[in-house]
């Protein structure tokens, strides 16, 4: 059997060398590195001894004949020969330990050129590979960026590349880690004809996704310009690209958006982390399901809501509960608990202080910790009539302490709702009973992808504009972006809506959807809400009637003159005046003056109500978009 050992022990060791090259890198790491050190200083020692006892009486050449004779180590060369001679190369442990420190010398270097070389083939693979499928392109490697490149990945049919020349070592590993490729030239960086060649980003079919997700929100606007131009410079069409980024105003994205006569991306969608954590709320628990509502999809209780902090998340939060907090018989409520509130909310004032002001219900402020006695004091006396609960204060730390504390007032007061944390993180619902935490992250594709994102939206659209004779793709194409916005607001609370009718879309789509006419009136009327109150939260006021009468006649004028689309009499969109911001009631009356002045058949009530009947149409609709 002795004839078997050495093979099997060269085997082994073999294999364990290889198995290293599998390992964490930054374990590789620290292992190369132990062994890079080790057989320096091991080596200099040895063969420095051993040419002190070869080479007698001249010491630089001892020195010299050392370091070459140590540096040859790590290209696979020894020198045994040269100092063999040295009695204590006849103690077979101090020969053994000669041949290993030359086996870490060697294989430290050769790992590294392989880890090299290995590192540019895959690099070269996975850029051949950038050519399949849809092309995802992420701009800023951080923690979200990357979880939602991660998520990405697991359709294999798509390609998925980020760009980050300031990327850190660890967001270096992960985005290797899930078999991506991080671009950091300076032609990825600012983008040129070279690059987009390289990707397999050209004029065709295939559709191309920007992602600017870097939190500078500057550099996203700065990166998805000149991305655009690049694609422009390179003939490639605008109806394969698609943007979403990261920023504070949604009206940016109209900068971007592809019009007649204008290049641009054929769909934008631009958010802020505080806003892709208020909508995905809306999805997962809007406000209609903290209520209740009788058999004719009238409420039957208010809603109340309260909110802790308002910086961000929390403006963002009740700018979004307002929205989809309005409902037939019901009138909206909410308190917000913030020291500095009146520091933080002037841009939320002025945008929304007309939605205060002209909606049913209220917004109060205290400017008061959340940790205060004066907090206390409300929530147990609103704790019966509390329907939604969301802590905003921003710091993690904050938030936990205040929802540890809401927990235990909810416990011993008996109070059964789930709390809602909002952060950077995302989303954390505690559960009625305190027993279950759900984290809802916001960097995911259903949120950010803009076909899942938008297809409720084009759906909706293209309801809106059948009979045309264009494609759901066209009609949205066509769509201005203030309009696009109104859409996904529309298509998100349709869900709201069937809860108040007691029904889900399943039920629709297997043709169950038969609401008898009080029905439809309380449903039209909650949608009525809905869209005041997103057009209110979006700056727009009522018109008066002396600027209707105005625009009346300017109507006229542009008929008689016979202008073929002439100003609508009731939508000033230049001033943000619009005629319909009134109550339900009063509609009929603004019907009757519109039908009067242009001679044809206006019916808002019917009209929305009407978009109620063919909710399963719509639905049906964003199942194909």
């Amino acid at each position: 059997m002795d004839k078997w050992i050495i093979p099997l022990l060269t085997a082994a060791l073999f294999l364990a060398a290889i198995s290293t090259l599998a390992a964490k890198p930054r374990f590789l790491s620290r292992l190369l590195g132990f062994m890079t050190i080790f057989s320096m200083v091991t080596g200099i020692v040895l063969y420095s001894l051993g040419y002190l006892y070869t080479i007698q009486g001249n010491t630089p050449l001892v020195i010299i004949r050392a370091v070459f004779s140590t540096m040859g180590m790590f290209l696979g060369k020894n020198d045994l020969s040269a100092i063999s001679a040295a009695p204590f190369f006849g103690n077979i442990y101090i020969l053994g330990l000669f041949w290993f420190i030359h086996f870490c010398a060697f294989y430290a270097f050769a790992s590294a050129a392989i880890v090299t070389l290995g590192d540019s083939a895959i690099r070269q693979i996975r850029l051949a590979l950038l050519r399949r499928g849809n092309l995802y392109l992420i701009y800023g490697a951080n923690e979200d960026s990357i979880s939602f490149g991660s998520a990405l990945m697991k359709d294999s049919r798509d390609s998925v590349v980020f760009v980050d020349d300031l990327a850190d070592p660890g967001s270096i590993q992960a985005i290797q880690a899930i078999g991506c490729l991080l671009l950091s030239s300076p032609g990825a960086v600012e983008p040129e004809g070279a690059f987009l060649k390289s990707i397999g980003a050209a004029s065709g079919r295939r559709r191309i996704e920007l992602f600017a997700l870097e939190k500078d929100f500057t550099s996203n606007i700065h990166y998805a310009g000149m991305f655009l131009a690049a694609c422009e410079e390179a003939g490639i069409h605008a109806e394969q690209l698609s943007l979403t980024f990261l920023g504070y105003d949604e009206v940016i994205g109209a900068m971007f958006q592809a019009e007649e006569g204008r290049y641009g991306y054929q769909r934008v969608s631009v958010f802020s982390e505080q806003t892709l954590a208020a909508r995905l709320l809306m999805r997962a628990y809007p406000p209609a399901s903290a209520l209740t509502f009788d058999a004719k999809a009238r409420a039957t209780e208010d809603f109340d809501a309260l909110i802790l902090g308002f910086g961000g998340f929390g403006q963002t939060l009740l700018k979004y509960l307002i929205q989809n907090g309005q409902f037939a018989g019901s009138a909206f409520h909410a308190a917000v608990f913030d020291p500095n509130y009146e520091m933080v909310s002037g841009s939320f004032m002025h945008e929304c202080g007309p939605a205060l002001r002209n909606l049913k219900g209220d917004v109060e402020f205290h400017a008061c910790d959340s940790r205060s006695a004066e907090c206390y004091r409300y929530l147990t006396e609103h704790r019966k009539t509390l329907r939604y609960v969301a802590v905003c204060a921003g710091a993690n730390g904050v938030n936990e302490e205040l929802t540890a504390s809401l927990q235990r007032f909810f416990f011993r007061n008996r109070i059964s709702l789930p709390i809602f944390c909002l952060d950077h993180g995302g989303i954390r619902v505690l559960s009625e009973n305190g027993r279950k935490v759900e984290h809802l992250k916001i960097f995911t594709p259903d949120i950010l992808v803009s076909n899942a994102l938008d297809s409720k939206a084009i759906a909706l659209n293209h309801f809106y504009c059948s009979g045309n004779g264009k494609s759901a793709e066209e009609n949205w194409k066509d769509c201005r972006y203030f309009d696009r916005m109104s859409s996904r607001a529309s298509a998100d609370f349709i869900d709201s809506l069937l809860i108040a009718a007691h029904t889900d879309r399943d039920s629709v789509l297997s043709g169950n959807w038969h609401p008898d006419q009080e029905s439809l009136e309380n449903l039209g009327h909650t949608e009525h809400l809905r869209w005041c109150a997103f057009h209110y939260t979006m700056e727009y006021r009522p018109m008066s009637d002396t600027v209707f009468k105005a625009r009346a006649e300017q109507y006229l004028k542009e008929k008689e003159a016979g202008i073929a689309r002439p100003i609508r009499i009731s939508k000033d969109t230049e001033h943000f005046r619009h005629a319909v911001l009134r109550s339900w009631e009063d509609l009929d009356a603004l019907s009757a003056a519109e039908s009067a002045i242009t001679g044809e058949a206006v019916d808002y009530k019917k009209s929305t109500i009407h978009t109620i009947e063919q909710i399963p149409e719509i639905i049906r609709k964003e199942a194909v978009s």
